[in-house]
């Protein structure tokens, strides 16, 4: 049986998930924007220099919400 075009794509959009489930990404520019940028009493830095250098795509997306939340915490009392 010959595979159709919907299967193709399905399996290519799984193929894809799986790939970006094991892919990690660089946050070292992050880390060096905390240090540079945020007060050294800021817990979202301490919490950014804290984590790997690198994290799977995964793990940054569940991260990322939480950390943007943190700074905009901490540049609303820069202010």
């Amino acid at each position: 049986m010959k595979p159709t075009k919907t299967n193709n794509i399905e399996t290519g959009v799984t193929e894809s998930i799986n790939r970006a489930h094991c892919r990690e990404l660089d946050i070292s520019g992050l880390k060096l924007w905390a240090e540079e940028n945020l007060p050294r009493s800021s817990p979202i830095r301490s919490i950014l220099l804290l984590e790997r250098g690198s994290l799977t795509v995964e793990e940054f997306i569940a991260k990322m919400d939480i950390w943007l939340k943190l700074v905009d915490m901490v540049r609303s009392t820069m202010k």
